[in-house]
């Protein structure tokens, strides 16, 4: 049992740590290779494209304000700023194209579509 609880804990250290300094959620899907697509829309509706088949993941992010972090950590990553006046941006990080809508714009939670770059 103790052995459990501790593989346990580090799995929520671990997802704790993303959720912080990464992408949350994201970040076994950006990972994983045979992941194609990611779409993301609001903090508890994740979706991804493997081998052409769309599926639900399983995780989610832990709030709404984690959730807007990521965003905006996505958002830097790129090198640009959602705001008011741009509430839309196109850019890229080293592994994928990334595409967010933010909230006024769809009138509920920002959009995220991130197209991972085939590896070669």
């Amino acid at each position: 049992i103790e052995e459990n609880i501790q593989k346990q804990s580090e799995i929520y250290q671990r997802r704790l740590h993303q959720e912080f300094f990464g992408y949350g959620p994201l970040e076994s899907l950006l990972e994983e290779s045979e992941i194609t697509e990611i779409l993301v829309n609001g903090p508890d509706s994740i979706w991804y494209e493997r081998s052409g088949q769309l599926s639900r993941h399983d995780d989610i992010f832990l709030s709404d304000i984690s959730f807007d972090n990521i965003i905006e950590r996505l958002s830097i990553a790129t090198g640009k700023h959602l705001s008011l006046n741009q509430p839309f941006l196109e850019g890229h990080i080293p592994q994928a194209r990334i595409s967010i809508v933010e909230k006024n714009i769809t009138h509920k939670k920002t959009i995220v579509s991130i197209r991972k770059h085939p590896l070669n």
